[in-house]
């Protein structure tokens, strides 16, 4: 549930924000309007196939498993692995994207142009209730009534390029439909940035060098950024 809600509308609000979150102890995810729950992709999925959702997300996941070897070579043996890179490329999981560097969530934020506010989420990590992943025997797709309220911190190995560059993690989730932002034992802040100070804040971050060139390695990122760069800003 909500800590603290902090708005910014200048830059000089938000240079002061980042600086009270400047600390290794926790995650940041930005979104890019702030009404969005913080719900794993897979718990938005309601049209599936399957009697179940148990069903679903393990038939989901023993396709991919199954395609995926052309595209990527040698899977990972671990299941966490293997689910990092699904989510990566797109594929509803119950894990939730996040980064421990606030200027890169800041930037996912605001990096679709939209005319409402945006949010950045800031997760502490040592609070009680959330632990990491490799400290429990707990393997995915696994329902059970006492997992239900469980939420994991997993940090992938160094497998993906793009998970490095944007100092990326993950958040595990016992019962994917649970938003995040209304756990009952999780508190979380939520910084709102303003919908005036959206593209001004975007044109901060590139000269600071982080922009969709830098944070997606390769020409569609560079793309991207080329299209945004050469365009008269929008404010």
């Amino acid at each position: 549930m909500i800590d603290k809600e902090i708005w910014v509308g200048t830059f000089a609000e938000f240079a002061e924000v980042m600086e009270r979150y400047s600390t290794r102890e926790y995650l940041f995810r930005g979104v890019s309007r702030v009404e969005y729950a913080l719900v794993p992709r897979i718990g938005r999925v309601d049209n599936h196939r399957y009697p179940d959702f148990m069903t679903y997300e393990t038939e989901l996941m023993t396709l991919f498993k199954r395609s995926a070897v052309p595209y990527i070579g040698k899977l990972p043996s671990n299941e966490w692995e293997i689910a990092a890179i699904a989510q990566h490329h797109g594929l509803p999981t119950r894990l939730l994207d996040w980064t421990r560097n606030p200027i890169v969530a800041a930037f996912f934020a605001i990096r679709t142009p939209h005319d409402t506010d945006a949010a950045i989420y800031a997760l502490h990590t040592g609070q009680e209730g959330l632990d990491r992943v490799q400290d429990h025997e707990l393997e995915p797709y696994i329902y059970e009534p006492d997992l239900d309220h469980i939420v994991l911190i997993f940090e992938p190995n160094h497998i993906i390029p793009r998970i490095v560059v944007q100092n990326g993690c993950f958040t595990v989730h016992g019962n994917p439909r649970l938003a995040l932002n209304e756990h009952p034992n999780i508190l979380i802040d939520r910084i709102i940035v303003e919908s005036h100070f959206r593209e001004e804040l975007k044109r901060i971050l590139d000269m600071y060098g982080v922009n969709n060139a830098t944070l997606f390695p390769g020409l569609d990122g560079l793309c991207d950024y080329l299209d945004w760069y050469t365009r008269e800003p929008v404010y």
